[in-house]
């Protein structure tokens, strides 16, 4: 199985089940461009039926020639992978584990198995963006978090500064009334030094003044 790849116009991402292990990576290296019109998997991937292709060994393209011979098969048949009207990739069936010839008849099964296949492929695009989008979602959520957590963090800064600004204030205002309190007591003669003891030990205009 080989996916279409809309935005780079290739067939790849390809999937390899059956045979030789040593083929799976060769397949999922696998890129053949929408322009490809040589290449019998793109071919396969524009019909709107089974197609089968034999001797394939024998292409006068030597990149298909050499795929092929390095998947060990001389015949293939393809199926196009649609869903709901769009083409999603391409199904081969190859003859190279039995050698016996293909016959084009068992394209229909492979056009139903590839209706299902479709259907699968376009379910998993569905999730995986699906899962796109919650994971932007989680991160922009994630972001805003961060910056109500800074905004509150300052929030907080700005409070306990004004919260220490007003005690600074209170305390001023209290040594203040101390020394209007002090001023009375001079006047009717009941000012004892004491009381403004505190506040003379302040090095503004106030401790100046007790």
């Amino acid at each position: 199985v080989l996916l279409a790849d809309d935005d780079r116009l290739v067939l790849g991402r390809g999937v390899f089940v059956g045979g030789d292990d040593a083929i799976v990576p060769l397949i999922a290296g696998l890129e053949v461009p929408y322009s490809a019109d040589e290449s019998p998997v793109v071919a396969g991937f524009r019909a709107d039926e089974p197609r089968l292709f034999q001797d394939i060994d024998q292409s006068p393209d030597v990149a298909v020639r050499e795929f092929v011979r390095a998947l060990g098969a001389s015949s293939f048949i393809t199926a196009p992978l649609i869903t709901k009207g769009r083409r999603v990739g391409v199904m081969a069936v190859d003859n190279a584990v039995t050698g016996r010839p293909l016959d084009v008849q068992g394209g229909t099964l492979l056009m139903t198995l590839g209706r299902q296949v479709a259907g699968a492929i376009e379910m998993a695009e569905l999730y995986e963006r699906v899962e796109a989008q919650n994971r932007t979602l989680e991160e922009r959520v994630a972001h805003r978090t961060s910056e109500l957590q800074e905004a509150k963090s300052e929030l907080e800064q700005e409070l306990d500064e004004r919260r220490r600004l007003r005690e600074r204030e209170l305390e001023y205002l209290a040594q203040v009334q101390k020394v209007v309190a002090a001023a009375a007591a001079v006047e009717d003669e009941s000012f004892d030094a004491a009381s403004l003891a505190e506040t003379s030990l302040r090095d503004d205009e106030l401790g100046q003044l007790a």
